[in-house]
């Protein structure tokens, strides 16, 4: 995202739409980790995941190419882990644990940068940038993330360097001590 936000280039103009889009389906993909993670099996598999996989579709079909609906299968997945496995229960309250951190750093972030959208720098990003390279004839929905692709990139930047720190963080945390056998 960093890339596309810092120097971006009038080729890959679909891939700015996309990755907006992707910013704004994580609204929905924050909601279903938790979902998914205290939810029955059954319930996952035949409610929640067809459920969130339209507005997956949804989002899919507003932006060129496939590469959200395959990373909401990727990310269901992942998710689905526990849904086909027995695991232990230190392994899944720190998938909770780090589903609901992920709820509140989403909202936090999405307020800081909605709100303080005019602060956040541009970059490569630029009105001229965004005419010359026809992102703005190809767009066909609106909406900040849309509209001003630099602010959901931005997001999505701080967005996931903080999950990844805090799933590093999550991990020592939860992590079993070694059992040794003397």
């Amino acid at each position: 995202m960093a890339r596309f936000w810092i120097a971006p280039d009038a080729e890959n103009t679909d891939r700015l739409q996309t990755l907006a889009a992707i910013m704004a389906l994580e609204f929905i993909m924050v909601h279903s980790g938790v979902f998914m993670a205290v939810m029955p099996r059954k319930i996952s598999l035949f409610l929640l995941v067809p459920f969130y996989g339209l507005f997956a579709w949804a989002m899919s079909s507003a932006v060129p190419g496939n590469t959200i609906l395959w990373i909401y299968f990727g990310v269901v997945l992942l998710r689905m882990r526990f849904a086909f496995s027995e695991p232990d229960s230190p392994e899944k309250n720190a998938a909770i644990f780090i589903s609901c951190l992920a709820v509140i750093v989403y909202f936090v972030l999405v307020f800081i940068f909605a709100f303080g959208s005019h602060f956040i720098p541009q970059l490569g990003l630029t009105e001229s940038f965004l005419i010359d390279s026809g992102y703005r004839a190809q767009i066909t929905s609106g909406g900040l993330f849309i509209d001003s692709p630099h602010v959901p990139l931005a997001m999505g930047v701080v967005y996931f360097a903080v999950l990844a720190l805090i799933e590093i963080g999550v991990s020592r945390l939860f992590r079993q001590p070694d059992k040794h056998v003397d």
